[in-house]
């Protein structure tokens, strides 16, 4: 059962795997690289900030590729990829960008969208299975997380907390910190979401990340389901449910 949440308010956090809190996701242990969470619970929390949309920045050129660079285009005289070959080449285009610890070059923007406020849109096509970015930010253990809420709650400041299961623990991804990345600013959608996030592991090391669902279309928004199920939190933002 998922239970996933971001809350546009003082606070939203995503909790996944029956972890209760502000908006906060949970994920089960993956023993491995890459592993699917959708079907897990999650909640999230956040608050936008004006400095988003950084992409790779590293000081030699042979590391700030685009995405294309590991889907080459294939003439009709070539033969497809195999699922398995393509998964392999997922895997490895993943593990760059948590490696260099940056977001596709070129690939999404951020735009204003009212009352919503920021989010993110694609700036070029997208398919379906393909790395979108990480949901990058302070990687905390679950005490450590709800006191840091308290904080924030106690200063008004907005947060985006990431609850999640790791090896029988739970941890936290706190990206509530402005960073420049992508991934804090996308936005929810119960009836129409176009990615999910999967929980990597590099270096060992927990990341979420972002997988379209779909072919994504440019300029199309990205978003996914938070899966808040608390009724009161949907009662108190209602949009968790009706968007």
């Amino acid at each position: 059962m998922r239970s996933k949440s971001k809350r546009k308010t003082k606070c939203k956090t995503i909790v996944t795997n029956g972890v209760n809190g502000v908006n906060g996701l949970t994920r089960e242990s993956i023993n491995g690289s890459i592993s699917d969470t959708s079907d897990h619970n999650e909640t999230k929390v956040a608050v936008k900030s004006s400095k988003e949309g950084n992409t790779c920045r590293t000081k030699t050129t042979s590391h700030n590729h685009l995405i294309t660079d590991y889907y080459p285009t294939l003439s009709s005289g070539r033969k497809r990829l195999t699922s398995k070959a393509l998964e392999l080449q997922r895997e490895k285009l993943i593990k760059h960008y948590l490696i260099n610890d940056c977001d596709p070059k070129d690939l999404l923007a951020v735009e204003e969208f009212g009352d919503k406020g920021k989010g993110v849109v694609a700036s070029r096509d997208i398919s379906k299975g393909s790395f979108i970015c990480e949901y990058s930010g302070d990687l905390v253990d679950m005490e450590r997380a709800q006191c840091q809420e308290v904080s924030y709650a106690l200063v008004g400041a907005g947060c985006y907390m990431y609850y999640f299961s790791w090896k029988s623990k739970t941890w936290c991804i706190d990206a509530t910190k402005p960073s420049g990345r992508f991934g804090r600013l996308i936005n929810h959608s119960r009836k129409t979401p176009n990615c999910k996030t999967k929980l990597v592991e590099s270096n060992g090391r927990p990341h979420l990340v972002f997988i379209a669902l779909r072919d994504i279309n440019q300029s199309e928004e990205i978003l996914y389901d938070y899966g808040e199920t608390d009724k009161n939190a949907i009662r108190e933002h209602p949009w968790l449910a009706s968007t």
